[in-house]
């Protein structure tokens, strides 16, 4: 028995390390899977809130029309400018962001500065800067540039805040504002 114990004595430690070692590639693994996939969730987060910043802010002329349109058909009773709205953002926007939309006047503004200059205004940079999250919501500040189509381009600069939410699974903006 003794040379028995002195084998398994022997083996322990090398046991041991290898309990350590497959315990440390275990927990990595857990943490990089992790990471993983928050930042995925925040890429999506990201993507989104960059997509809806560039349908608003890059208009085109025909857009501009189909806004001034819209104001022009809309009545006390019957507002056209939603429905206009959602054919461009389809379910990006909750009922929410499509009321910030509308109440700061973010379309028509931006329309107002495209028809000024008589150019499509393409979107050229978006940088966001998260101002903080929770578990279904997420808040960014973010700085805009967008440059008319015009022979040399004018740059415009726009600034605000966006926020998105969780809903039904799937991320949307839930406001938007304009500086």
């Amino acid at each position: 028995m003794k040379v028995k114990e002195k084998i398994l004595m022997r083996q322990l430690p090398f046991y041991r390390k290898l309990i350590i070692f497959t315990s440390i590639i275990l927990i990595l693994t857990i943490t990089i899977v992790t990471l993983i996939i928050v930042n995925r969730n925040n890429n999506t987060q990201d993507a989104i809130a960059k997509e809806v910043l560039t349908i608003t802010f890059g208009l085109t002329r025909q857009d501009c029309e189909g806004i001034k349109d819209a104001l022009n058909q809309s009545s006390d009773s019957n507002n056209v400018l939603p429905d206009y709205l959602h054919t461009k953002y389809n379910t990006q926007l909750t009922g929410n962001g499509y009321e910030a939309l509308m109440n700061n006047r973010i379309p028509t503004r931006i329309a107002g500065e495209v028809q000024g200059e008589a150019s499509d205004l393409k979107v050229s940079s978006v940088k966001l800067k998260s101002l903080d999250a929770d578990a279904g919501t997420i808040r960014y500040q973010y700085i805009l540039k967008a440059e008319t189509k015009s022979s040399p381009p004018k740059v415009f600069t726009f600034s605000g805040n966006i926020l998105l939410i969780k809903d039904a699974g799937q991320w949307k903006v839930d406001g938007i504002s304009l500086k």
